[in-house]
Protein backbone atom coordinates (compact mmCIF):
# COMPACT_ATOMS: atom_id res chain seq x y z
CA UNK A 1 0.00 0.00 0.00
CA UNK A 2 1.00 3.60 -0.59
CA UNK A 3 -0.08 6.79 1.14
CA UNK A 4 -1.87 9.45 -0.91
CA UNK A 5 0.36 11.19 -3.44
CA UNK A 6 3.15 8.60 -3.29
CA UNK A 7 4.26 6.19 -6.02
CA UNK A 8 6.25 2.98 -6.04
CA UNK A 9 9.30 5.09 -6.87
CA UNK A 10 9.01 6.45 -3.30
CA UNK A 11 8.77 2.99 -1.71
CA UNK A 12 11.53 0.61 -0.66
CA UNK A 13 11.03 -2.94 0.55
CA UNK A 14 14.23 -4.27 2.09
CA UNK A 15 15.13 -7.75 3.26
CA UNK A 16 16.73 -8.42 6.63
CA UNK A 17 19.22 -11.26 6.38
CA UNK A 18 21.10 -13.37 8.88
CA UNK A 19 23.93 -14.95 6.95
CA UNK A 20 22.19 -16.11 3.77
CA UNK A 21 18.71 -16.48 5.28
CA UNK A 22 16.05 -13.78 5.03
CA UNK A 23 14.59 -13.38 8.53
CA UNK A 24 12.58 -10.18 8.13
CA UNK A 25 11.71 -7.21 6.02
CA UNK A 26 11.28 -3.46 6.08
CA UNK A 27 8.74 -1.33 4.21
CA UNK A 28 9.66 2.34 3.91
CA UNK A 29 8.13 5.28 2.03
CA UNK A 30 10.43 8.23 1.29
CA UNK A 31 9.01 11.74 1.46
CA UNK A 32 5.93 11.05 3.58
CA UNK A 33 4.19 12.83 5.22
CA UNK A 34 6.60 15.58 4.12
CA UNK A 35 9.69 15.78 1.94
CA UNK A 36 12.15 15.40 4.83
CA UNK A 37 10.53 12.29 6.35
CA UNK A 38 10.77 8.58 5.68
CA UNK A 39 7.70 6.70 6.92
CA UNK A 40 8.39 3.23 8.23
CA UNK A 41 5.35 1.10 7.52
CA UNK A 42 6.82 -2.19 8.69
CA UNK A 43 9.88 -3.71 10.29
CA UNK A 44 9.28 -7.36 11.06
CA UNK A 45 11.60 -10.13 12.24
CA UNK A 46 10.65 -13.81 12.10
CA UNK A 47 9.49 -14.83 15.60
CA UNK A 48 12.25 -17.46 15.81
CA UNK A 49 14.85 -14.66 15.70
CA UNK A 50 13.20 -12.07 17.92
CA UNK A 51 14.66 -10.85 21.23
CA UNK A 52 18.23 -11.31 20.03
CA UNK A 53 18.97 -7.68 19.13
CA UNK A 54 18.47 -8.29 15.43
CA UNK A 55 15.56 -5.84 15.13
CA UNK A 56 17.59 -3.10 16.79
CA UNK A 57 20.56 -3.88 14.56
CA UNK A 58 18.38 -3.86 11.44
CA UNK A 59 16.83 -0.55 12.46
CA UNK A 60 20.30 0.94 13.06
CA UNK A 61 21.38 -0.09 9.56
CA UNK A 62 18.14 1.34 8.17
CA UNK A 63 18.89 4.71 9.76
CA UNK A 64 22.31 4.74 8.12
CA UNK A 65 20.78 3.75 4.77
CA UNK A 66 18.29 6.63 5.00
CA UNK A 67 21.11 9.07 5.84
CA UNK A 68 23.18 7.75 2.92
CA UNK A 69 20.29 8.47 0.53
CA UNK A 70 20.74 12.17 1.41
CA UNK A 71 17.04 13.02 1.06
CA UNK A 72 15.29 12.52 4.40
CA UNK A 73 16.44 13.46 7.88
CA UNK A 74 13.62 12.03 9.97
CA UNK A 75 11.93 8.66 10.50
CA UNK A 76 8.22 8.46 11.35
CA UNK A 77 6.00 5.49 12.11
CA UNK A 78 2.70 4.60 13.73
CA UNK A 79 2.14 1.99 16.43
CA UNK A 80 -1.18 0.61 17.63
CA UNK A 81 -1.51 2.06 21.12
CA UNK A 82 -2.27 -1.28 22.82
CA UNK A 83 0.89 -2.87 21.36
CA UNK A 84 3.09 -2.21 24.41
CA UNK A 85 6.01 -4.41 23.26
CA UNK A 86 6.23 -2.49 19.97
CA UNK A 87 6.08 0.86 21.77
CA UNK A 88 8.87 -0.27 24.11
CA UNK A 89 10.97 -1.41 21.15
CA UNK A 90 10.63 1.84 19.23
CA UNK A 91 11.40 3.90 22.32
CA UNK A 92 14.48 1.73 22.95
CA UNK A 93 15.91 2.72 19.54
CA UNK A 94 15.26 6.40 20.12
CA UNK A 95 11.87 7.15 18.57
CA UNK A 96 9.58 9.38 20.61
CA UNK A 97 5.82 9.96 20.47
CA UNK A 98 4.89 13.12 18.58
CA UNK A 99 1.64 13.61 20.50
CA UNK A 100 -0.33 12.83 17.34
CA UNK A 101 -2.84 9.99 17.43
CA UNK A 102 -5.39 8.62 14.99
CA UNK A 103 -8.31 6.25 15.63
CA UNK A 104 -7.60 2.60 14.89
CA UNK A 105 -9.92 -0.37 14.51
CA UNK A 106 -9.08 -3.80 13.14
CA UNK A 107 -11.42 -6.66 13.91
CA UNK A 108 -12.07 -6.58 17.66
CA UNK A 109 -9.11 -4.31 18.39
CA UNK A 110 -10.24 -0.75 19.00
CA UNK A 111 -7.40 1.58 19.88
CA UNK A 112 -5.45 4.43 18.39
CA UNK A 113 -2.38 4.79 16.25
CA UNK A 114 0.37 6.62 18.11
CA UNK A 115 2.79 8.51 15.85
CA UNK A 116 6.51 8.29 16.67
CA UNK A 117 9.48 10.00 15.09
CA UNK A 118 13.23 10.38 15.33
CA UNK A 119 15.47 13.03 13.85
CA UNK A 120 18.43 11.71 11.88
CA UNK A 121 20.18 15.07 11.74
CA UNK A 122 23.62 15.17 13.29
CA UNK A 123 23.71 16.96 16.65
CA UNK A 124 24.42 20.69 16.37
CA UNK A 125 27.84 21.83 17.50
CA UNK A 126 27.89 23.55 20.87
CA UNK A 127 29.86 26.56 19.65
Amino acid sequence: MLPPGKTYDDKSVLGIFLDEQMIGCIDLVRGYPDASSSFLGLLVIDERYQRRGLGSAAYGRLEQWIRDQGVCDRVRLAVVGVNEPAIAFWESVGLVPTGETKPYRHGRVVSELVLFEKSLRPPADDW
